[in-house]
């Protein structure tokens, strides 16, 4: 399985499009996308079975300690790191 890690922080006009070129792949193995939103104030959801939103109430005193954090979510084998604000071609 592959994971396909997303940090997002107040920016859903570009975590859509993101989510959006995840599932337009034409990769039929299993995969998921695994979206990291720590801001208290906006809650995320999106209901699709390859896509998993983990809202989170308390912010991430770095963004190292998200992205550790987010790996251990991640239950692929493979994990790719996808920006908020980038899409797979």
């Amino acid at each position: 399985m592959i994971s396909v890690l997303t940090l997002t922080y107040q920016r859903h006009f570009l975590l859509e499009e993101a989510i959006y070129s995840f599932l337009n792949q034409t990769y039929n193995g299993e995969r998921e996308m695994v979206i990291i939103n720590d801001c208290k104030d906006v809650t995320y959801e999106f209901n699709h079975p390859l896509v998993r939103i983990i809202n989170l109430q308390d912010r991430f005193s770095s963004v190292g300690k998200k992205l550790e954090w987010g790996f251990k979510q991640c239950k692929g084998n493979w994990i790719y790191r996808l920006d908020d604000d980038d899409l797979l071609a």
